[in-house]
């Protein structure tokens, strides 16, 4: 298995930073509590729901991150 960890919450954060929004914006956007979503994105796995609509709202492909690491996993077992 691929011992590199994904650590999704910290990417999305980044990104927020990177696009200067707050994470009360993005809770607004994908109607969560935006005293909810911060405890959310300090795990290191979301919903896949929930991490769909974050990838819209944001304009980034989070799902392929994990895409990549199937493949990945998958090519070192063979």
């Amino acid at each position: 298995m691929d011992k590199i960890e994904i650590d999704i919450g910290k990417m999305i954060r980044k990104e927020l930073y990177r696009q200067k929004r707050s994470i009360a914006w993005l809770a607004e956007q994908v109607g969560r509590h935006r005293c909810h979503l911060p405890r959310m994105l300090k795990k290191t796995s979301l919903d896949s729901d929930l991490l769909c609509q974050i990838s819209i709202v944001l304009g980034v492909d989070y799902h392929s991150i994990y895409s990549q690491k199937i493949k990945r996993c998958k090519n070192a077992t063979q």
